[in-house]
């Protein structure tokens, strides 16, 4: 019985990991021991989606001293 339920779940895992490859469309599919690592490392890293300058502090305190300003006048 034990055989039976250890073959099932592994029938049921590998049908729900087909069903998800389906589900996402892939153009091709790569095992990890095909995947070329030293061309991976070529990439160009990622731009910082951070501004450079943080200007969004000196508008933030210019907004609350203008609030400050108008609630003492």
């Amino acid at each position: 019985m034990q055989t039976l339920c250890q073959d099932e779940i592994a029938r049921r895992d590998t049908v729900a990991f087909q069903r998800r490859l389906d589900r996402a469309k892939f153009e091709w599919q790569v095992a990890l021991e095909e995947f070329d690592f030293a061309a991976s490392l070529k990439l160009p890293a990622a731009p910082d989606p951070r501004p450079r300058r943080p200007t969004w502090i000196a508008e933030r305190r210019c907004r609350q001293e203008r609030r400050a300003h108008w609630q003492t006048v």
